[in-house]
């Protein structure tokens, strides 16, 4: 795939923002724990402005209203200001709070950032120790939401007593209700003194504004809960907070026994993306990976452009994608500058793992941005990258950029100096998967760092002093479209307006997946309760925002079932996967899902996400209680079949009652009918493979023996290569497709299939030795010349001629998650040669050759396209084209959607 103009001048003009630049800046406090010689003692803050003129900045603590300092910061003068030095024993309660601190709502720590007169400006916390480094770097307004997923590392060290996950969240208004619930209802937090001291299963708590709260899980044995149960955790507010991760200390590596520090803030769902590139450090592959947290049920994961996931996981659950993946690997030594391409079906979070060397002590955290068409240009600066608050490390950068921008139109300063060309190009590497991005490493640099390009590029830093490792990602995060909710009223339809990120020339709004015509702006008031997401545009740019789901005022309890199999025989397996989902903005209390199980069943275990599972006779309650708004808990039954001896069809059934009144109005999917059978399965052999040619006469299948009386049906995977009537082949086109044959149930056989293959060769042409050959080149034509003759395509029919080009779009095929095969057939040249043909593509009709297009072979006749790249559970309209001198001439367009 080749990708079109990636950018225009729109975009230079109206998006040369820096990602993280904001005139406001919230940096929630965290926790470590701290001992002689492994603590954060040193920390200090980074103040950044592109601005050539100076502006001041006023800093404030907690609620204060005074200022706690004042900074003046331009593009050639940098801000920084030191905070209290932590001992071993006690923090300074700002950007680490002590253990009373912890687990209670408290007014000191964390700071807010003002520009007195809307300036943008970097914030950028550095902290370290004589042994342990890392960075936070602020994502300014983008980082202000509603609901989270609390992300990071397994902490699988040897160190327990050094080894701690926490979250620090901060308000930014009075009486904000925040919810925590979804993580393992066995992990413990902190709660002053006492470190198992929160032993709920929920957390409700009320802020003001300016004020914070901070968890901590510490993993005090191999086995604890609190080694990773509290990744995935959901933290929702009804008014808009920042949240910070961070794990201080951390050790990814099962038991080794040397550990860092990771932390960064993170940015809310509704402006998360589902394509990432990521660009590994200077570790080894066991401290190299990435971390995928997923925000929807059904999320799945594909890696370096591969049709099959590598993982689905659902809501709250998270994957680790072994370093292995990237295009530099090793177990052994540093390989720095490899990446890897990840895709994710629905909006996820993507946290990564690097080190700054081999040593797994020198590891650190890195939330990572989604790469897009509207990413920044520009990263105007990271201040003295080599200096970790007075800590002088040694490293460099990685930066992604548009493979649509030329490596000399890529500058990268550094202190006095500029990285020569040679050098860039040397870095460089493409990204399997997508001929979108390509990557750099670049080491070895010190002073102040800006890079700049004519278009979309995204830029981090690692850092190194012995066993210290610091990062930071500094690109991506302002410039991702996203949908806000204004409420009125009782704060539920009717009443609410989604309200998506101004500024762009063209908007258009869907709902549960389907375009809602005429809503072009950047407002849109909704009547009904769905899933909304917005397509932003701007030249040959279209970016889909995350999705924002809205709901009737009655609350909505959302139950559903499946089975891995609809038709079994004595003795087999059977599980049903569970749902219960909660739609509303109130609490739902009191819920209990009772399961009505077939007779024909025996229970071997039923596992809920959450709550508690009861028995009585044949009915079966599921205990939840308590469901936040947008909450989810799933429960997984394992069943055996009995001996049957007749056949019979039974029904699992749910049913729901709660405290509320449930609205209905969403249709559940709360029962699952089994057809039971007392039959045998049949044997099938001899259903052989076939080689044709175009030309041949059509022919009837020889059904396959089996040992079942029932009858045979035929299907063709591709009916543009051969289609089957009855028993009868016709063959349409030349290439392979798969003939499946399925027999029919009888009394004593259950239904089943066996499928071989079809290749349809072209036709045979007469060479200069007699022989027959399909080859084109080597065939004698009727004028003595090699090839099959002008005049004439490779099946021997004449072209026809017309004035203009003339193109039809085939029928789409082969669909996945991320691919999909279309084509066309050009049947005139319009008089002139066909310089270029292919399919081009894009989220909304319309698509030319601006946007996404293949290039293919050959000028007259049928030919076939691969798109690649795409996401997954996602509309694409495609067109096939054809170009000459005279100009590109397009087919119909066709839609489709990519699998889930």
């Amino acid at each position: 795939m080749k990708k079109g103009l990636l950018f225009t001048c729109f975009i230079l003009m109206a998006y040369s923002s820096v990602a993280q630049l904001s005139d406001l800046h919230y940096l929630p406090p965290l926790k470590q724990e701290s001992s002689p010689n492994y603590a954060i003692f040193d920390h200090k803050i980074y103040l950044t402005t592109p601005n050539t003129t100076s502006f001041v900045v006023d800093v404030y603590r907690g609620t204060s209203t005074t200022t706690y300092t004042s900074v003046t910061i331009s593009k050639t003068s940098a801000g920084t200001f030191t905070l209290p030095t932590t001992t071993s024993s006690t923090e300074n309660n700002i950007s680490m709070m002590d253990n009373t601190n912890t687990g209670v709502v408290q007014s000191i720590g964390g700071l807010i950032f003002k520009s007195r007169n809307g300036e943008k400006f970097y914030v950028n916390y550095r902290g370290k120790s004589g042994s342990q480094a890392t960075s936070v770097t602020s994502k300014g307004r983008a980082a202000l939401g509603t609901a989270f997923k609390w992300g990071g590392m397994p902490n699988r060290g040897g160190s327990y007593a050094l080894l701690s996950n926490s979250m620090g969240i901060m308000a930014t208004e009075d009486n904000t209700i925040v919810n925590i619930f979804g993580y393992n209802p066995a992990c413990t937090f902190r709660s002053g003194s006492n470190a198992a001291g929160i032993t709920a299963d929920a957390i409700t708590i009320t802020l003001n504004k300016g004020q914070s709260y901070v968890l901590e899980s510490i993993p005090s044995t191999a086995g604890s809960p609190n080694v990773d149960g509290w990744i995935g955790t959901s933290v929702t507010s009804d008014k808009p907070i920042a949240m910070s991760v961070g794990q201080l200390h951390v050790q990814p590596v099962l038991n080794v026994t040397n550990q860092d520090c990771g932390a960064d803030q993170i940015i809310p769902e509704n402006t998360l993306g589902r394509d990432y590139v990521f660009v590994r450090g200077n570790g080894t592959d066991q401290s190299e990976f990435a971390i995928i947290v997923a925000t929807q049920n059904g999320t799945k994961i594909y890696v370096n452009g591969s049709t099959t996931e590598i993982a689905t996981i659902n809501n709250g659950d998270y994957y680790i994608i072994p370093g292995s993946y990237y295009s530099t690997s090793s177990t052994t030594s540093s390989v720095p500058g490899g990446n890897m391409y990840v895709q994710t079906s629905k909006e996820a979070y993507a946290f990564q793992c690097l080190a700054g060397s081999t040593a797994t002590q020198t590891v650190d955290l890195n939330f990572i941005a989604p790469v897009n068409c509207l990413l920044s240009n520009k990263v105007d600066n990271i201040s003295n990258i080599t200096d970790i608050a007075g800590l002088t490390m040694t490293g460099g950068i990685t930066l992604i950029a548009s493979t649509a921008i030329n490596d000399a139109d890529i500058v990268v300063n550094y202190g006095t100096n500029t990285v020569s060309l040679a050098t860039l190009q040397a870095a460089k590497k493409s990204v399997s998967g997508t001929s979108d991005w390509k990557t750099y490493y670049l080491s070895g640099l010190s002073g102040d760092v800006a890079v700049s390009a004519p278009g979309p590029i995204a830029v981090g830093f690692i850092l190194v002093n012995t066993n210290a490792g610091a990062s930071g990602y500094f690109s991506g995060f302002e410039t991702i479209p996203s949908i806000n909710v204004n409420i009125s009223g009782d704060g539920c339809l009717p009443g609410s307006t989604l309200v998506a990120t101004a500024g762009f020339p063209s908007y258009a709004w869907y709902r549960n997946g389907v375009l809602i015509p005429g809503q072009t702006n950047s407002t849109y008031t909704p009547s009904i309760a769905g899933d909304y997401y917005v397509i932003v545009s701007t030249g040959s740019c279209d970016y889909q925002s995350a999705s924002q789901s809205l709901y009737d005022c009655n609350p909505e309890v959302v139950t559903s079932i499946t089975a891995d199999k609809n038709s079994v025989n004595s003795g087999e397996t059977i599980t049903f996967s569970i749902k219960a989902a909660y739609l509303g903005y109130d609490n739902l209390t009191n819920l209990v899902i009772r399961n009505q199980i077939p007779t024909n069943l025996n229970i071997i275990s039923a596992t809920p996400s959450f709550g508690t599972w009861t028995a009585s006779g044949s009915d079966f309650n599921w205990n939840i209680g308590t469901m936040y708004p947008s909450e989810e808990h799933r429960l997984t039954v394992v069943t055996t079949v009995k001996t049957l001896n007749a056949n019979s069809t039974q029904t699992y059934v749910l049913t729901n009652t709660q405290t509320q009144t449930d609205a209905n109005k969403i249709v559940d999917d709360s029962s699952e009918s089994i057809q039971f059978l007392a039959r045998e399965i049949p044997i099938q052999s001899n259903f052989t493979s076939l080689i044709k040619q175009i030309g041949q006469a059509n022919f009837n299948l020889t059904p396959p023996s089996s040992n079942s009386s029932g009858s045979f049906t035929y299907s063709s995977s591709d009916t543009s290569v051969v289609k089957i009537v009855g028993s009868q082949v016709i063959l349409v086109g030349q290439g392979d497709a798969t003939i499946t044959a399925t027999q029919a149930e009888t009394a004593s056989h259950s239904e089943k299939s066996i499928q071989s293959t079809i290749s349809v060769l072209p036709k045979n042409g007469l060479i200069k030795t007699g022989k027959l050959s399909t080859i084109s080149a080597q065939v004698v034509n009727k004028n003595g010349a090699r090839g099959f003759g002008t005049g004439h395509n490779q099946y021997g029919e004449a072209i026809i001629s017309l004035n203009s080009p003339t193109v039809y779009t085939k029928t789409i095929s082969n669909i996945t998650s991320t691919t999909a095969s279309s084509g066309g057939i050009v049947v005139s040249h319009g008089g002139k040669n066909v310089t270029a043909r292919g399919v081009c593509w894009r989220r909304l009709p319309g698509a030319t050759i601006e946007h996404n297009f293949t290039t293919e072979t050959g000028t007259i006749g049928a030919f076939v396209s691969n798109l690649t790249g795409l996401s997954p559970n996602t509309l694409y309209y495609v067109r096939a084209y054809a170009t000459n001198k005279q100009g590109t001439s397009y087919g119909e367009e066709i839609s489709f959607t990519t699998s889930n």
